[in-house]
């Protein structure tokens, strides 16, 4: 069984993931970092050859290659459920778990800090950008989700332990 964590960039789903494999013994992958291991060279470059499209066409390829019937817990990427096909695919593998804050607070973590590089991601879109393609997400991540957990605010053991719970009594319900 997997547990998916779907959400915005910098919602925590990477954070939560590791710490939810830390308390419960499954895998986490990132599926950021699986794509660009079997692509062997960085996200951003392979957004700059192959386009958003081209991303997602690898990281339908990687999720699809996962096993079926292992125990993972799978942070997604901010846009994974933009290709057809990948909620469907999520919610056939287990639960899928949204990872929710308010603009302000993933703007605040977005926002690159004084002397830092910023993420390719705000650099391509600005903050307006980033603004309008999270309006645009939240219904994607809404209809797909099983759960919803708050990320604005809880450290990510609290909200480990509270994922795990509302994942057990989902699965113990008939």
């Amino acid at each position: 069984m997997w547990i998916s964590l779907i959400g915005f960039n910098a919602s925590g789903k990477t954070t939560l993931a590791r710490e939810f494999a830390r308390i419960s013994g499954w895998r986490a992958v990132d599926l950021d970092r699986e794509v660009q291991r079997a692509a062997g060279r960085p996200v951003a470059e392979i957004f700059a050859a192959e386009g958003p499209d081209g991303f997602r066409e690898r990281e339908a390829a990687v999720l699809a290659a996962l096993p079926a019937d292992d125990w993972l817990v799978v942070a997604t990427g901010g846009g994974s459920l933009e290709r057809p096909g990948t909620a469907a695919l999520l919610s056939a593998r287990g639960i899928v778990a949204w990872l929710d804050a308010p603009w302000p607070v993933l703007r605040g973590r977005l926002e690159p800090p004084p002397n830092a590089a910023p993420r390719p991601v705000w650099t391509h879109l600005g903050e307006a950008g980033l603004a309008a393609l999270y309006v645009r997400r939240r219904p994607q991540y809404a209809a797909t989700a099983r759960l919803r957990l708050d990320s604005a605010r809880p450290e990510a053991p609290t909200l480990a332990r509270r994922l795990l719970g509302r994942a057990l009594q989902i699965e113990a319900a008939p």
